[in-house]
C-alpha cells in the first residue's frame, strides 16, 4: 500500500514509502527476458529447477519464479540502483559480501 499526500499548490505528490512485511520475498536464479514495449520494462525472472542426477549431461527446467513491470522510470530507478550497488562493491573489492542499499528518495 502506498500512501500519497497532496501538498497544497504545487500539483506534484508526496510519496510516503509503507513498509508491509507482509509480502513475501520471491528467489530468482536468473533474469530470462526483459522486453520494452515502449512504455514499460517488462522483465521475467526464472528459478532453475534440475532432474535427478543421472548419467550423461545433467538436464532441467527454467520455471517461472516472478514477472516484474516497470515504467521507464522505475526502470531508471533500478539501473541507478543496480549500478551503485555494484560500483560499491567493485570499489571494495567485495563480491563476497552482502550490502543492502535502500532508497526512498526520488530517482535522480
Amino acid at each position: 500500500m502506498t500512501m500519497q499526500n497532496q501538498p497544497p499548490g504545487n500539483g506534484v505528490p508526496t510519496l510516503t514509502y509503507v513498509e508491509r512485511p507482509e509480502i513475501a520475498e520471491t528467489y530468482a536464479d536468473f533474469l530470462e527476458t526483459v522486453v520494452f514495449d515502449g512504455a514499460s520494462v517488462r522483465m521475467e525472472f526464472v528459478v532453475h529447477r534440475f532432474d535427478r542426477p543421472s548419467e550423461g549431461v545433467p538436464s532441467g527446467r527454467k520455471v517461472t519464479a516472478a514477472r516484474l513491470v516497470l515504467p521507464m522510470s522505475g526502470a531508471a530507478n533500478l539501473a541507478s540502483q543496480l549500478d551503485a550497488l555494484l560500483a560499491a562493491l567493485r570499489e571494495q573489492d567485495a563480491t563476497d559480501d552482502i550490502m543492502l542499499i535502500q532508497s526512498h528518495g526520488e530517482a535522480h
